[in-house]
């Protein structure tokens, strides 16, 4: 560009006064790179560990990483995935919302959730989830600003696994005669039952006989109460 007389070239409150040479000089202005004072983007996923059942060694998982061997899952017993994950700027919120989803050997989806990380988190797949030998694929998406950061991880699950979810009619009464837990609505006449007893497998509760039967019913402790546990009444 070009100026003439004395012109200030300080863009702030200060000043940076320069003299023409003549009566009309020429000048360089250098522009750095535009940064956003305010940032919000993707940090990293870090100390993450996949358990099994109780008492089981947790296993460290990474992103990216090649398949990790899981062996035959429990049944009823499924596992629990723990981490830590982060955004990076000066504007990112105390915590980050996450979304996972597992994909089975066959690339369909079998289970998808949302977490929230502050740093840390963790989420259950059911036993139920890995029904079947082969590589399963969990995405897990961290959400920083507009940012969606993946994350990547496989498990392979071993062939001759025994099945996930056995439906044993006389282990499920079993189960069922251990009794509910109730939760009153104090405000309507609705009440929750859970069964304390059973495990995270649908299969039974899909499978049990239908249709309900009635509170006339001799079957009415056990089973009926089996199909009210299903949802509130």
């Amino acid at each position: 560009g070009s100026f003439i007389g004395t012109t200030d070239f300080d863009p702030g409150p200060g000043s940076y006064n320069l003299t023409a040479n003549a009566a009309n000089d020429a000048y360089l202005l250098k522009l750095g790179t535009c940064v956003p004072a305010d940032t919000c983007i993707c940090g990293a996923f870090s100390d993450m560990f996949i358990r099994g059942p109780q008492g089981a060694m947790s296993r460290p998982v990474l992103c990216g990483g090649p398949p990790l061997n899981i062996g035959c899952p429990a049944p009823g017993i499924g596992f629990t995935l723990t981490g830590s994950f982060m955004c990076a700027g000066d504007s990112c919120t105390s915590s980050a919302d996450l979304d996972w989803s597992l994909y089975g050997p066959d690339n369909s989806l079998i289970a998808s959730d949302t977490a929230s990380a502050a740093p840390w988190f963790g989420f259950n797949l059911p036993s139920s989830a890995f029904s079947q030998s082969g590589v399963y694929t969990l995405i897990i998406s961290g959400h920083c600003g507009a940012d969606s950061c993946p994350c990547n991880i496989q498990f392979m699950v071993e062939e001759g696994c025994m099945e996930t979810c056995p439906c044993d009619l006389a282990d499920l009464n079993s189960d069922v005669n251990q009794g509910f837990a109730t939760a009153y609505a104090a405000n309507s006449c609705r009440v929750c039952f859970t069964p304390p007893a059973l495990s995270d497998c649908p299969t039974c509760w899909a499978n049990f006989p239908a249709p309900c039967p009635t509170a006339s019913d001799n079957r009415w402790l056990s089973h009926a109460a089996w199909c009210a546990s299903r949802g509130c009444s």
